[in-house]
């Protein structure tokens, strides 16, 4: 023991000074790392790291791990930081007050008071979310008990053997920092050598005192009656709420280094203990209290049995006088000795009862760990924006009310046991996460539902560290690909498997189940090719039969390796297997709800999505006044918009009067309110009891202010970062997320939940229904982004509203008051404010045919399908019986994969959505983890090495450019005068040398910066900055008509464009007529004006008699027989499908873009038409932009570059909707 003891006081000394700060898994990984590198192991000192996982639940890893060398220092083979800082008398004292008993919260507070005793220099700084903090020190111990409190042996020579049981002589002095009077409250206790906890101390005052009281310092007076004295007793407790990460944000950084960081957070122990104890009251309150009095006294009998133990043993080393020579020694020892077996006999049975009636408390843990992991997810979930909150004390009594719910009055079988059990755990992740759903965006729900299932597979134990790490991270991780080799004789990989995904099933072999995963998916291509293709990923076992026992987070992690793009229904159907339906069956924001919510002294915080978002949705205040109806508090709500100038002594005034006559008050706008006054934000705290602390504080402070039940106080806010509301209040709100659902199943019951307070509404539901598809299809189309539309327009139930009072007015002053309707509709109430030609037009058909009673449609195709679904007059899948006549029953029978037909929009893009969201959904994967990964950025040599090479070949390029333009283009004047189409050729050229010059000037001045030679030029900083960021520089954007590019690939098109260039140079000026690509030029209109020119001169003609007539050629016939007009090629048609056969578009399911053949484009007067043209199909004038392959293209109109007339099978109509298109790309 002697021998460890310099190994265990290190450890114990670096665990007090570091690990405070960290969650207990961190905390506990971290200290094992420690003990591996004093026991002479090398081991990587971050954490999360994955070889740690690897050799713990693999047998043998990558290579040989290294022979250790010898120990550093040794360390007690079982060691325990808990044991070291705290002793047994301490643990049953907090035993007996029912403190927590998980180890990782007595470890937070055994670090928590060493650090009081051991660092002098630094006061605590506790974490305390879960206000945990008055738990653990209510029970202060006296300064000169301190090292008995950590020395048993010394314990026993300066403390009676009863002072444990006794209560603290020191009173602990709970304050706010802001308080008024907290000067005055700090120096009359440390005067008094009393310990205080100062609560909020993110918003403690610049005070001289406490700047003095945190430096640990007494000094003289700094002014006259500041005298400050500090008893070498007095100890100072600062607590905050707020995380680790956002301290920074919130309190003044030069203070944070003199602090001493514990979190206190109750961690997933702790939490399964409260559970169970909210459990056993529900479920078997008389077994609960027996099992307290037994607890009671079995400790108990544990202190009479340690203080006869010490009694006799400071009997027997009397070292005064022979202790045989005393007559009383012998009966002394005997009778201890009897009282001692006594007592153990007496623990022995109360222990054996103890263990039947944990037997009995075991059978409800299951349940319990449940719950615990549940609220573990939705802790990682609120790392993911500064207002969510995660609370203990809301989440226990959210599990309340679901348990209340299912009490249960049958008898105690064990079957029935068993059954209630697993009725429990459905009952509280329900609870848990209906609590936690309309505090968070929906995006984030799911990822909770999918934290939720892994957590109840890790519980069964079907998900190790390991998987989940591949899960999370992949297995192309620079760790794993070192320390998890590629299996030896591999099939090659299959065409339809991607390289990287093949390279990360390799490595996935090493784990327990998919051995042999490479050889299966070779060898059983096509089974595996359709059951990749199910439309739910958790149908089934796996085709090869050696991995058909994969157990269902396997297939998960299957899925995620090999369908990257489809983790968004990965992560529905895992937790829809497993959980049932995770989430909230209904999607519309109930009034009802969201007023259960709400409580007098606890504010809402709605939490709007930014404008011009697609998540943009109906204002708060809409929901509030339909709160305000429904609870009889019409005309007492007072709405205040911060950031105007009175808005300060508005809300003073508004405060006061609302709390006292029980009105609401609106905040609104409250994001532009950038600085909060104490002026504004002390009414706030006082009132709501913010800053009070316990009741007892809050009740003294507030006396003479009463606060009426029904009274109260909303906030609005949009989502922008940093978050502007103060820490203070936004650790006190609720918050609820305001946005419009993704699902279209989702908007059309929100739009059906807002209508409901209509009066219109309300006369005749059904003739408002198709307005209500609109809607709701409006919305659902923005979610689609570029895809779909132009830009987001923001539409709110404003509109819908409009038009249910227009359609019940029209129907009594007019005659036809169906087309009036369409057309308020479409150029007013939804189109007024477009301003893109294709955007508008899109509104309007869909106004035309959502309500129309003739649709130009079919009614099987486009958005007809939604009106005819949701009025309830056709099936999506059974007979028009089988559909119920409830709207809001025919809105839940839609089916998601086919909401973009639905839309007006084509079918591929549902699969493009998935994949963005998919991704999404892992980025918010890995920040919810809080995983120690790499930070992005570069180090200045990781810049060099990165940037070096990309700079010379860019330098390479413009030389060769420059070299080939040169040749091309011509040596001195010509005469005559080039013609119009050649002339605007040498101007693209002239234009891109003059690019490529000032492109070779940047490259070289960041090539000399690389080298160490610093530029002070504006231009040159910022080009480094954005190139070390593998971003475009500003200065280059100028110059892309396709959008940002990263850096290389924006070289790369210069190449083509320059290459294309010189060629049109060689070939422009005679036969044969070149192949023109319109994203080759700057400025691709200018092509075709040149050719109107062209023609204009030939004929003889003004411009203004000419015009464009472009046609799609077929592929037999030659460019070369084309010898006037213009050739186009390099055209891709997406949305749609060219049938080359028929010359006609076709509607497609494919995402893919479809090559259209050469376009010919002719300058013909406007009387003339080619031959040909003609046709009896519907024609559709689809718009030619100029784009990047595989990307998406900005669909605005004015930057249209061409129309082309194609004739299609399918009606203009729906073409408009699918926002067909062509895009001209580099070959």
């Amino acid at each position: 023991m002697c021998s460890t003891v310099q190994g265990d006081a290190l450890l114990c000394a670096a665990a007090v000074c570091y690990l405070g700060a960290f969650p207990p898994p961190r905390r506990q990984e971290l200290l094992e790392k420690w003990q591996d590198l004093l026991a002479g192991r090398r081991v990587p000192l971050g954490p999360d790291d994955m070889r740690r996982a690897l050799e713990q639940e693999l047998p043998c890893p990558g290579p040989a791990p290294t022979t250790p060398g010898p120990p550093l220092l040794p360390v007690h083979p079982d060691f325990s930081l808990l044991a070291l800082l705290s002793c047994e008398r301490e643990q049953r004292a907090w035993d007996r007050d029912r403190k927590p008993q998980d180890p990782a919260s007595r470890q937070a507070a055994a670090l928590l008071h060493a650090a009081a005793r051991i660092c002098p220099r630094r006061w605590p700084l506790l974490l305390d979310p879960d206000q945990q903090a008055l738990t653990w020190l209510s029970t202060v111990p006296r300064a000169k008990d301190d090292e008995a409190c950590a020395n048993p042996d010394m314990r026993l020579e300066t403390a009676e053997p009863s002072s444990a049981a006794e209560p603290p002589e020191q009173t602990l002095q709970v304050l706010s920092a802001m308080d008024p009077g907290l000067e005055e409250s700090l120096r009359a206790a440390a005067g008094s050598g009393l310990p205080v906890l100062l609560l909020h101390a993110e918003k403690s005052p610049g005070s001289p005192i406490l700047q003095r009281l945190l430096q640990k310092e007494a000094g003289p007076e700094l002014a006259p009656g500041e005298a400050v004295q500090m008893l070498p007793s007095f100890r100072l407790y600062l607590s905050t709420s707020l995380p680790l990460h956002t301290l920074g944000q919130e309190m003044e950084r030069a203070l944070l280094p003199s602090l001493n960081v514990v979190d206190l957070s109750l961690g997933e122990g702790a939490l399964e203990e409260l559970l169970l104890e909210e459990l056993l009251l529900v479920e078997c309150h008389e077994a609960q209290s027996h099992w307290r009095r037994l607890e009671l006294s079995v400790l108990q009998v544990e202190d009479e049995l340690a203080c006869a133990e010490e009694e006799l043993i400071q009997l027997i080393s009397a070292p005064e006088q022979a202790l045989l020579e005393t007559e009383a020694f012998l009966p002394m020892v005997q009778l201890l000795d009897t009282q001692v077996e006594m007592l153990r006999s007496s623990h022995e049975h109360l222990c054996s009862l103890r263990r039947g009636h944990r037997a009995i408390r075991e059978q409800y843990r299951p349940a319990a760990r449940l719950g615990a992991a549940l609220h573990q997810a939705l802790r990682q979930v609120c790392r993911l924006h500064p207002l969510y909150r995660c609370s203990a004390t809301a989440g226990l009594a959210a599990a309340r009310r679901g348990l209340l719910v299912t009490r249960w009055g049958g008898t105690r079988r064990q079957e029935a046991l068993e059954a209630r059990v697993m009725e429990l755990r459905r009952a509280l992740a329900r609870a848990l996460l209906t609590y936690a759903q309309p505090g968070l965006w929906e995006r984030h729900e799911l990822l909770l539902a999918l934290l939720g299932a892994v957590a109840l597979q890790r519980l069964d134990g079907h998900v190790s560290s390991l998987a989940w790490l591949a899960f999370c991270q992949g297995l192309r991780a620079p760790t794993a690909t070192r320390l998890l080799p590629l299996p030896p004789g591999a099939p090659p990989c299959p065409a339809w498997v991607d390289a990287k995904a093949w390279e990360e099933c390799g490595r996935l072999e090493a784990l327990p189940g998919f051995q042999g995963l490479q050889a299966a998916l070779a060898g059983k291509a096509a089974a595996w090719q359709e059951y990749l293709r199910l439309p739910c990923t958790m149908v089934g076992p796996a085709p090869a039969p050696s991995h058909a026992g994969l157990g269902s987070f396997q297939r998960a992690l299957l899925w995620r390796v090999l369908r990257p793009g489809q983790l968004c229904s990965v992560a529905a159907d895992l937790a829809a297997c497993l959980m049932g339906r995770p989430r909230a069956e209904a999607a519309a924001h109930s009034a009802a709800t969201l007023y259960d919510h709400s409580q007098s002294h606890v504010p809402i915080l709605f939490l709007t999505p930014l404008p011009g978002t697609a998540a943009a949705t109906a204002h708060p205040l809409h929901w509030i006044q339909q709160m305000a109806r429904q609870q009889h508090r019409e005309g007492k709500v007072m709405v205040v918009t911060l950031g105007a100038p009175d808005c300060l002594q508005r809300v003073g005034e508004a405060l006061g009067t609302c709390a006292r006559r029980g009105h609401w008050l609106v905040l609104d706008n409250c994001h532009l309110q950038t600085h909060w006054p104490p002026a504004m934000l002390a009414p706030l705290q006082q009132l709501l009891g913010i800053s009070q602390g316990p009741a007892k504080l809050a009740a003294v402070a507030a006396k003479g202010k009463k606060l009426h039940p029904k009274f109260r106080l909303w906030l609005i806010a949009d989502a922008r970062l940093p978050c502007p509301l103060p820490g203070a209040l936004r650790q006190s709100v609720v918050t609820v997320c305001c946005e419009t659902p993704i699902d279209l199943q989702g908007a059309l019951l929100r739009v059906h939940s807002l209508a409901q307070d209509q009066q219109a509404w309300r006369v005749q539901p059904e003739r408002g229904l198709p307005l209500l598809a609109l809607h709701a299809a409006l919305l659902h189309r923005q979610h689609y982004g570029r895809r779909a539309q132009a830009a987001h327009y923001f539409w709110t139930e404003a509109e819908l509203f409009a038009g249910l009072r227009a359609q019940e007015r029209l129907s009594q002053v007019v005659s036809n008051p169906e087309e009036a309707l369409q057309e308020l509709a479409g150029s007013i109430f939804y189109g007024g404010h477009i301003l893109d030609v294709g955007d508008a037009a899109v509104v309007q058909t869909l106004s035309q045919q959502c309500l129309s009673q003739d649709p130009h449609l079919p009614p099987a195709r486009g958005v007809q399908t939604l009106c005819a679904a949701v009025a309830g007059t056709t099936a999506l899948g059974g007979s028009s019986e089988e559909q119920l006549a409830d709207p809001q029953a025919q809105m839940q029978q839609l089916v998601g994969a086919a909401a973009p037909a639905l839309c007006g929009l084509p079918d591929g893009l549902q699969e493009q959505e998935l994949e963005r969201r998919s991704q999404a959904l892992l980025a918010d994967l890995l920040r919810s983890q809080a995983l120690w990964l790499p930070h992005p950025r570069l180090p200045h040599s990781g810049q060099h090495e990165s940037l070096g090479p990309l700079v010379q070949q860019g330098l390479e390029m413009v030389r060769e450019l420059e070299a080939a333009l040169q040749q091309c283009l011509p040596c001195g004047l010509q005469c005559p005068p080039p013609r119009p189409l050649l002339r605007f050729l040498l101007d693209e050229a002239g234009n891109l040398a003059a690019l490529l010059r000032q492109v070779g000037m940047d490259l070289r001045c960041t090539q000399q910066q690389l080298q160490g030679m610093p530029c002070a030029a504006p231009r040159c900083t910022a080009v480094l900055r954005a190139l070390g960021r593998d971003r475009l520089p500003r200065v280059w954007l100028r110059h892309t008509p396709t959008g940002p590019q990263h850096p290389g690939a924006w070289l790369e098109t210069l190449r083509s464009r320059g290459q294309l260039l010189c060629s049109y140079l060689g070939a422009g000026t005679g036969p044969p007529a070149p192949l023109y690509h319109l994203a080759a030029f700057q400025h691709p209109r200018r092509l075709l004006l040149a050719l109107l020119q062209d023609t204009a001169r030939a004929e003889n003609q003004s411009l203004e008699q000419l015009h464009l007539s472009p046609q799609v050629l077929p592929s037999c016939v030659s460019r070369h027989s084309h010898r006037s007009g213009l050739l186009l090629g390099g055209l891709e048609l997406r949305n749609a499908w060219w049938d080359e056969d028929m010359a006609r578009l076709q509607a497609t399911h494919s995402t893919q873009p479809c090559p259209l053949p050469l376009v010919w484009v002719q300058a013909l007067r406007k009387a003339s038409q080619l031959p040909g043209a003609g046709t009896l199909l519907p024609q559709y004038h689809c718009p030619i932009y100029v784009g990047l392959a595989q990307q998406p293209t900005c669909l605005k109109s004015h930057r249209a570059v061409l129309h082309l007339a194609l004739p299609c099978a399918m009606p203009p109509a729906l073409c408009m909707q699918h926002r067909l298109h062509i895009v001209s790309v580099l070959p």
